[in-house]
């Protein structure tokens, strides 16, 4: 088979599994998937292998945030860009425009796949009453992951490795103080799942998740 054919075969064959899991995930309805939890968690890595998957957008605090302050996606930021970067101002309007754009996307009847830590109960109820307001489906998907293990990864940053997250381990203490974790009572449409295992594992486990709460 010419290489050219094969590509394109291939092609097809990807956007028939996407349709077919997109649809045993949400139907024919639109659907938001948030992955969220700490820092170090892998949030980036399983939201872009989910909408890898489903064939849908990932959208990052991470890149939003500094895109919004005109600050380059990749590399360590000193502690003056950190501070800039981490005000309550554009904070907020950093989840803003996470929960403009997958409203945006759904009133167009398409998924989204936020990602965010959502530390805050504030910036979930937010979400959830827009979504609400909107009849949109969601699903928050909080990761988790023993404090050693975040620890570790975060340990393992460096400049030459880094994404558009700044956290840090010298943050860990701070970042987990800070974080307001969901309990049992907030919101019936939020699962948890660990991150011990292999990234492609996870993945997957997250995505049978998704099917299991369509049915």
């Amino acid at each position: 088979m010419p290489l050219r054919e094969w590509a394109r075969s291939r092609a097809k064959a990807r956007h028939r599994y996407q349709w077919a899991l997109r649809y045993a995930v949400a139907g024919s309805e639109p659907l938001v998937v948030v992955i969220m939890g700490r820092p170090g968690t892998g949030k980036s890595t399983q939201a872009e292998a989910v909408a890898r998957a489903l064939g849908w957008p990932h959208l990052a605090s991470d890149r939003i945030r500094k895109t919004h302050a005109g600050v380059p996606l990749h590399g360590r930021t000193d502690a003056e860009t950190r501070e800039r970067l981490y005000t309550d101002a554009l904070t907020e309007t950093t989840y803003a425009t996470l929960r403009t754009r997958a409203l945006q996307r759904a009133h167009r009847r398409l998924g989204t796949v936020l990602d965010a830590t959502f530390s805050r109960f504030a910036q979930r109820e937010q979400l959830r009453t827009a979504l609400r307001a909107a009849d949109v489906p969601y699903v928050f998907v909080e990761l988790t992951a023993e404090d050693s293990e975040l620890k570790r990864r975060l340990r393992r940053r460096s400049p030459e490795t880094a994404t558009a997250s700044d956290a840090r381990a010298s943050d860990f203490e701070m970042l987990t103080e800070r974080y307001e974790a969901p309990d049992a009572l907030e919101d019936p449409r939020h699962v948890q799942i660990g991150t011990a295992g292999a990234p492609a594992d996870t993945t997957l486990e997250i995505l049978k998740t998704l099917i299991r709460r369509a049915d």
